[in-house]
């Protein structure tokens, strides 16, 4: 588990990375999530940073033009709270999925 003040090496080299677009999106979204639930492990995952506590709970990759946040189990939220993209996947798990701004082209 890491300190909301000092994030892993893991996931500064993830930072490190991506596109320079992401990295402030990417930055406060990790974040709010570490000052939110400071109890989730931060653990590599699919080569993004992800969170866990008894499962896992989200996750936030950078593609090349967009930046999105994962919730296992968000398609569960009620309506005010679901986000955009609700699916359920193959193994019966409920994801949900926000996708960041596009940046200028």
């Amino acid at each position: 588990m890491s300190s909301a003040s000092q994030p892993p090496s893991f996931i500064e080299a993830y930072m490190e990375s991506v596109p320079d677009f992401a990295r402030p999106m990417i930055g406060k979204l990790c974040a709010i999530i570490r000052k939110a639930a400071p109890h989730l492990e931060e653990v590599m995952r699919w080569h993004s940073p992800v969170w866990k506590g008894r499962g896992l709970v989200c996750a936030v990759a950078a593609f090349k033009n967009h930046v999105c946040i994962t919730f296992w189990r968000g398609a569960e939220l009620n309506d005010r709270w679901r986000p955009a993209h609700s699916r359920s996947g193959a193994f019966g798990d409920a994801h949900g999925e926000v996708h960041g701004v596009e940046p200028d082209q």
